[in-house]
């Protein structure tokens, strides 16, 4: 890695919670379903959540979530 590499927060299978107020999704946990995308400036991670056997998948911004520890 050079001088100012940027690298992703999250790893794919990690659990995460989205802190973002707008989003459907506030205070749920999550699973980081595939390798972000990179942007400019942030990475877009693919999160999947479940709930009563539906499975709902969305992107968010990289400052939007916050990994949980096991």
């Amino acid at each position: 890695m050079g001088f100012g590499a940027v690298v992703p927060k999250f790893k794919i299978g990690g659990k995460v919670t989205v802190v973002s107020r707008y989003s459907p999704y506030n205070d749920r946990i999550g699973i980081v379903e595939i390798e972000p995308i990179k942007e400019s400036f942030r990475f877009w991670y693919r999160v999947e959540f479940e709930s009563n056997g539906l499975t709902a998948v969305s992107s968010f911004a990289e400052e939007e979530l916050v990994e949980l520890s096991e």
